[in-house]
């Protein structure tokens, strides 16, 4: 099994290359603005997300998720810890050594599982128009739906990924959560 931490921080990055030493055999350490050539995980690897940019975070969680890998997600706001058994797994990216420790250790011993569950594609729809930029009106007006039917599914899918509240980077990871569902 090997371990992929990926970053676009790069005092972040040299912080978990630090810390990881004891597994840095089987580590790779990669920075998507100097490319993802390197990355090519096979089925049951971790791979450690904490990217800013939406684009490369949405493709590099399409590569994970399609090669049903340990996803580990790490994000610049709160997510509550979930005990979900099933990947990918959210984490705010303000964890002390500890707590990434500990996260790595569970996400070692999970089995490698992914809820196969299908979404609508109404909620998908409502997500990618959202994370798209288009304000909720024009969504009401184009779908054919209330406000509260995207308001309660907005609240519904937050709440079943681990996020505290909604703004802007919760219904981007969102979206493309629920994209990658339909594969």
């Amino acid at each position: 099994m090997k371990y992929y931490f990926i970053s676009d921080d790069r005092l972040l990055l040299s912080g978990i290359k630090e810390i990881t030493q004891e597994i840095a055999g089987s580590s790779l350490f990669l920075n998507p603005n100097e490319g993802i050539r390197h990355f090519s995980p096979d089925i049951g690897d971790i791979v450690v997300l904490a990217v800013e940019n939406s684009e490369y975070r949405s493709l590099l969680m399409r590569i994970a998720y399609k090669k049903n890998c340990r996803l580990l997600i790490l994000l610049d706001m709160p997510v509550v810890a979930t005990a979900r058994t099933f990947f990918p797994w959210f984490a705010p990216k303000k964890l002390n050594v500890e707590e990434f420790f500990t996260l790595l250790r569970k996400a070692k011993q999970a089995p490698c599982y992914r809820k196969k569950k299908p979404v609508s594609q109404k909620i998908i729809d409502i997500f990618t128009c959202l994370g798209s930029g288009h304000p909720v009106e024009e969504v009401i007006e184009s779908h054919n739906i209330s406000a509260k039917y995207i308001h309660q599914a907005k609240r519904d899918i937050l709440y079943k990924y681990g996020f505290m509240s909604c703004n802007s980077l919760a219904v981007l990871v969102c979206r493309d959560m629920l994209e990658m569902k339909r594969f």
